[in-house]
C-alpha cells in the first residue's frame, strides 16, 4: 500500500469518527471523603483485589502474629532496616520469643547488601499509611529503610497503622505536610509486582516482590 493510499484511508476514518470533543465537567473535581469504617473497608478490598494479603492485628500482638505468618510461609530469613524505628521493636521481640526465622539487619549502603538480599525470602518495612481511594500504601524509603528492602525479596511485608488511613492522596500529603518535607523517593504500592507479556498472560514478581503481606495494625 502506498503512503498516499494509507493517508487517504486514515483521513476517511477520521472524518467518519467525527471530531467532537468530550464535554467539559460541570463541576470541579473534589477528592473523595470516607468515614473511618469506609476507609478501612475500601483500603482492604482494593488491596485484596490486587492480590495482596491483608491481616488485621492488634499492635500488642503484631510480632507474635508476624512470627506465626513467617513460620507458615516457611521463611527462614527476614531482612529489615537496622536503623529504623521498627528495628528496636523487632529485635526485642525476637529476643523474648524464639522464631524459626532469622533476622538480617540491613545497614549502611543498600548496594552492599544487594546480592545478599536476592537470597533472602522476605523484607519488612514500615509505612506512612494508606490511601483508601486507590488502595495504595505510602512508602518513604530512606537510609534506614532503603528501597531494596521492599523491592528485592520475593515477599514484602509492610506495617500499616489504621490511624494513618487517608481518604485520598491529597489528604495524606496535606496531613503529613509533604510540601514542607518533600521526600526524595516516595512510593505508592497497591499490590505485588505484576506484568503481562504480549499474549496478556499475567506474571507476578518479575519486577519486584511476588507477594505483598500487609499487617494492618489497630
Amino acid at each position: 500500500m502506498s503512503s498516499q493510499a494509507r493517508e487517504h484511508i486514515l483521513e476517511r476514518l477520521y472524518k467518519s469518527a467525527g471530531s467532537v470533543a468530550a464535554p467539559a465537567p460541570s463541576t470541579d473535581w473534589e477528592p473523595p471523603v470516607f468515614t473511618e469504617k469506609e476507609k478501612e473497608e475500601r483500603f482492604v478490598r482494593l488491596l485484596e483485589t490486587m492480590k495482596a494479603e491483608v491481616v488485621s492485628v492488634k499492635k500488642k500482638e503484631l510480632f507474635t502474629t508476624l512470627r506465626r505468618l513467617l513460620a507458615e510461609k516457611n521463611i527462614t530469613r527476614l531482612a529489615y532496616g537496622a536503623g529504623s524505628k521498627l528495628a528496636k521493636q523487632l529485635e526485642a521481640s525476637w529476643k523474648q520469643s524464639k522464631s524459626t526465622t532469622g533476622l538480617v539487619a540491613v545497614s549502611g549502603s543498600a548496594e552492599a547488601f544487594r546480592d545478599e538480599l536476592f537470597s533472602i525470602e522476605a523484607g519488612i518495612t514500615s509505612s506512612l499509611g494508606g490511601i483508601a481511594d486507590t488502595g495504595a500504601i505510602i512508602l518513604w524509603p530512606d537510609k534506614h529503610e532503603p528501597r531494596l528492602l521492599s523491592l528485592v525479596p520475593p515477599l514484602h511485608i509492610v506495617i500499616v497503622d489504621k490511624n494513618q488511613l487517608f481518604s485520598s492522596f491529597s489528604e495524606a500529603m496535606a496531613a503529613q505536610n509533604w510540601a514542607g518535607q518533600m521526600p526524595t523517593n516516595a512510593l505508592l504500592v497497591s499490590g505485588p509486582s505484576k506484568t503481562a507479556d504480549i499474549e496478556l498472560i499475567l506474571q507476578f514478581g518479575v519486577h519486584g516482590p511476588k507477594e505483598l503481606l500487609v499487617l494492618l495494625t489497630d
